[in-house]
């Protein structure tokens, strides 16, 4: 014995509705394009990237709404494009906010117990920056075209064991995977 249902049908409306695409899409967009035109002519106050995101926010909600009523399509893109946008939005601005060094600037401290201060000049400073391989990344492109490769990995140990000793700081691991390659 089977049992089949005698006949199928499907119930419902044909439109898709887009709800809250459009307006969310909108907020993103708008706070995004507002804060990345700040950092690109690199405004370092931040209040003016709290202002300037809200007020890009709310016009791009509104943009966002009326264009989510006239399209489906436009408004799922919108959305797509604010959360795309979100996080090379996030990285201009918080470089843009970032501490500077100031140009005179010539000793680093280390944070030493008391009494075991040292100062170090620029150059002392610099050869203890560890070199980065040069190597395969997971993308290259030359001038001709594109890679898909196995990346470099390396793992280093930050400071050597004299350092450590000279300078007080504590082992540290370096990881480092290279992701993508560009020759101009």
């Amino acid at each position: 014995m089977t049992l089949v249902p005698k006949t199928a049908s499907a119930t419902g409306t044909p439109e898709v509705k887009t709800g809250a695409k459009g307006v969310i899409g909108g907020l993103l967009v708008g706070a995004e394009l507002v804060v990345g035109v700040e950092a690109l002519i690199g405004l370092d106050q931040w209040w003016a990237y709290a202002a300037g995101a809200g007020a890009g926010a709310v016009a791009g909600g509104i943009g966002g709404y009326y264009i989510g009523k006239a399209s489906t399509p436009a408004a799922t893109g919108m959305l797509i494009s604010g959360i795309i946008l979100s996080i090379p939005a996030t990285v201009f601005t918080l470089q843009a906010i970032s501490y500077k060094v100031p140009s005179d600037a010539t000793t680093t401290a280390f944070h030493l117990p008391e009494g075991e201060r040292t100062l170090m000049d620029q150059s002392q400073f610099q050869a203890l920056q560890i070199q980065r391989p040069v190597g395969a990344a997971l993308l290259n492109h030359d001038s001709e075209k594109l890679n898909i490769k196995m990346p470099t990995i390396s793992i280093d140990q930050v400071y050597s064991i004299e350092e450590q000793s000279i300078h007080g700081v504590a082992s540290l691991t370096d990881y480092q995977m290279s992701l993508l390659s560009l020759q101009f």
